[in-house]
């Protein structure tokens, strides 16, 4: 496996790198070569306070042993900066890329290879479960927001919030 053979990875400041290439031997501690790759997605606008550098590591299989390993490494994790890394064996990643479209999609389009190879390479979500996942959410949020709508009992200034705060699920 090639620690940060991302071109792109170099981009990283240097705390966040050292964070990553920490998380990483983390893993290996505990996966060894059941460890496949670790990607970093979503780095768009993480300057904020608490913005944690989200992760998924691809690894053969999960065990309750290597959770119990790993309990103890989460809060080092999240003192450097990082969110808890998403734990999936490969097989499990592809079994489900029409269950979650819209977020493995994302994850797909924005990572960035940490260590090992790019395990997206030739994976992509089909078009019919990108469809599917949008009118979902969408179908959902208007159900809510008719129950949130009946709830403010028509005061306007409740409903102005129910619709500000309405936003947010689609920035």
């Amino acid at each position: 496996m090639a620690l940060m053979s991302s071109p792109s990875a170099a981009d990283l400041p240097r705390e966040r790198r050292a964070a990553l290439e920490a998380l990483v031997g983390d893993l290996r501690a505990i996966f060894g070569s059941r460890l496949h790759s670790l990607v970093a997605y979503g780095l768009a606008g993480l300057e904020g306070e608490g913005a944690y550098v989200r992760t998924l590591a691809l690894v053969e299989r999960v065990t309750f042993d290597d959770l119990a390993r790993a309990l103890p490494l989460t809060a080092g994790w999240q003192q450097r900066g990082l969110a808890v890394p998403l734990l999936l064996s490969r097989h499990e990643f592809e079994r489900t890329l029409d269950v979650f479209p819209l977020e493995y999609g994302n994850l797909i389009a924005s990572h960035i290879v940490i260590a090992g190879d790019d395990p997206f390479a030739g994976v992509r979500v089909a078009d019919v479960d990108r469809r599917r996942g949008c009118e979902q959410q969408a179908k959902s949020h208007l159900i809510h927001l008719r129950e949130g709508f009946l709830e403010t009992q028509g005061d306007p200034r409740k409903v102005v919030r129910l619709i500000a705060s309405s936003a947010a699920a689609w920035t």
